[in-house]
């Protein structure tokens, strides 16, 4: 569940890399994603045993490079064709 929250990070890293504006709309969405984020995980009854922690940084470690990576595609393939652009990645 914890991986849900990649959209998040996707707006978060668009807005300071891409430098794309966050709107009410954008922003409304930021909110709703972390707050069902939120909602699903329950940080207050969460266990964070020495056993899962590690996972479970794994997971926001996971999040967080996935979104990094969606907008640095997005970024290089500005002004590239899908075709030559695919192939090289």
């Amino acid at each position: 569940m914890i991986t849900t929250a990649t959209p998040a990070f996707v707006y978060l890293f668009a807005y300071f890399i891409l430098g794309e504006r966050v709107g009410p709309k954008r922003l409304a969405a930021l909110l709703m994603a972390t707050l069902g984020v939120m909602l699903v995980v329950d940080p207050a009854n969460a266990r964070l045993d020495a056993d899962l922690w590690r996972g479970n940084l794994l997971l926001v470690g996971a999040a967080l490079t996935w979104a990094l990576y969606s907008v640095l595609v997005r970024r290089g393939a500005q002004g590239v064709g899908a075709l030559p652009f695919t192939f090289v990645a």
